[in-house]
């Protein structure tokens, strides 16, 4: 097995409220959706939301793709994973709508949380992930290990120092997502004009990012919207 990107993450959504939470999600994301089996996907330069009927609402699962002919299971401690064999360095949804730099282009980053790292990690690693970066921050009290495939990074954050031996360890959980916008200003503007309520920007972790929340995007997820002007981000009539 070869992962070579995220296809999709999926947020479950109740079947009577279904229409509503898309429509949320559109909102939030400033593209459409379009059905797809089982539910609607938002597509994305690099990859897609996919919001999909069943409880709890929020829940979410990582679909990872791959170029083998036979999907295995990927050994994750607890967060919900499927793999598919789709060939293709990144998933698009075409649709008639153009974007503007006020709708997210991209997934930046999914965050999971650990108490038991070097387990969390080995999973991934052995799938065949490139591991990009691991590193310890004294004074934030946290441990970060960064995944990097096909333009999408898997974040996985635990305590520092860690649990003591033999201490009660909970099952990994898939915490939230990054989206990455062309302008933090404009994705501002989109979302007050649509009633959204953010918090104040604030510099990211990575020199000459800006970051903002949204406390009560769909379902509940913990959701971050982030300016790279690095990663020369763009709007594009191609997907939405």
């Amino acid at each position: 097995m070869a992962i070579t990107h995220l296809d999709c993450v999926q947020v479950c959504a109740r079947s009577d409220a279904f229409d509503t939470q898309t429509r949320a999600w559109e909102v939030l994301l400033g593209r459409r959706a379009q059905p797809c089996p089982g539910g609607a996907r938002i597509g994305l330069r690099n990859s897609a939301l996919e919001i999909v009927a069943g409880t709890p609402p929020g829940a979410l699962r990582l679909v990872f793709a791959e170029d083998g002919e036979t999907p295995a299971p990927l050994p994750t401690r607890g967060v919900p994973t499927e793999v598919r064999v789709r060939p293709g360095s990144a998933s698009a949804t075409p649709c008639h709508t153009a974007a503007t730099d006020a709708a997210v282009c991209a997934l930046d980053h999914v965050v999971v949380r650990s108490d038991d790292l070097d387990a969390c990690l080995a999973g991934y690693r052995d799938a065949g992930l490139r591991l990009a970066l691991d590193r310890t921050f004294p004074e934030r009290g946290v441990r970060l290990v960064f995944f990097r495939f096909g333009q999408v990074t898997l974040e996985l954050s635990g305590t520092h120092p860690p649990p003591e031996p033999g201490a009660e360890a909970r099952r990994d959980a898939l915490w939230g997502l990054a989206w990455r916008v062309p302008s933090i200003e404009a994705a501002r503007a989109r979302l007050d004009a649509a009633g959204v309520s953010i918090s104040e920007f604030r510099p990211g972790h990575k020199a000459g990012t800006r970051v903002f929340t949204v406390p009560e995007a769909p379902g509940g997820v913990p959701t971050l919207f982030l300016e790279d002007p690095s990663r020369g981000d763009r709007s594009d009539e191609a997907i939405c």
